[in-house]
């Protein structure tokens, strides 16, 4: 997100963490960076890192203008996303916004539903105190991706580097749990809770549960309604 809200501190911090993560990857790696206000601009196409300091320079000369419309940027990213062979990476799709999206929320959540099958997961990070978290919760739930507030701008840079390390870790992509439950008890919901708190997409009697990333468990939480 690079409207006018994020200017200042917040997309410098930005700048700073996606060039720690540039340097953290391989040559074996596919990288794009798209930049979005009320439209979007695809500052770095798809491609390896072979050279991580060209990549940092074409990001560095991102500047803040404009409303807030995250259609444009998601789908711009998508589009990059599908030049690879979805079937041979581990594929994922990081949003950094700061504000409320205007007109396209239901648009970005029908993009969202068709990524998840493609093998695409989503992670939303929500910057400040004025993010939309009910609406990111969505966004990232069909993947069972995560959605995480980020209070101040310099805890980007952590919040960011966690995430490529557990997706530098994925033993397995978009687990399902199917619930095998008597006829007169349902889901009411599903909450994961570990690697990271997360509510869950219920989807009938199936949990989306997301990647199984490194050794740790997958844990969640279910309420269930039981008939008298």
């Amino acid at each position: 997100d690079r409207s006018t809200s994020m200017q200042g501190s917040r997309l410098s911090h930005v700048k700073t963490a996606v060039e720690l993560i540039v340097n953290r990857l391989t040559k074996n790696d596919t990288i794009s960076i798209i930049s979005f206000s009320d439209r979007a601009e695809v500052v770095v196409p798809s491609s390896k890192v072979e050279n991580p300091t060209a990549v940092v320079g074409e990001f560095r000369s991102v500047q803040a203008s404009g409303g807030t419309e995250i259609f444009q940027g998601l789908q711009a990213a998508v589009q990059e996303l599908r030049k690879v062979d979805l079937n041979q990476h581990t594929n994922h799709l990081i949003l950094l916004t700061d504000g409320h999206t205007y007109g396209d929320a239901p648009l970005c959540l029908e993009l969202a539903g068709r990524t998840a099958s493609l093998n695409i997961g989503i992670s939303a990070f929500g910057l400040g105190t004025e993010w939309h978290d009910d609406f990111l919760d969505k966004l990232v739930a069909p993947s069972g991706g995560q959605s995480n507030f980020i209070e101040q701008p310099n805890e980007i840079i952590d919040h960011l580097q966690k995430r490529i390390q557990g997706l530098g870790t994925i033993y397995a992509q978009n687990i399902t749990l199917k619930a095998q439950l008597h006829e007169k008890v349902a889901i009411a919901y599903g909450f994961k809770l570990e690697p990271f708190a997360q509510r869950l997409a219920l989807d009938g009697e199936v949990l989306k549960l997301g990647n199984l990333e490194g050794r740790g468990p997958v844990s969640v939480r279910l309420e269930l309604k039981m008939a008298p």
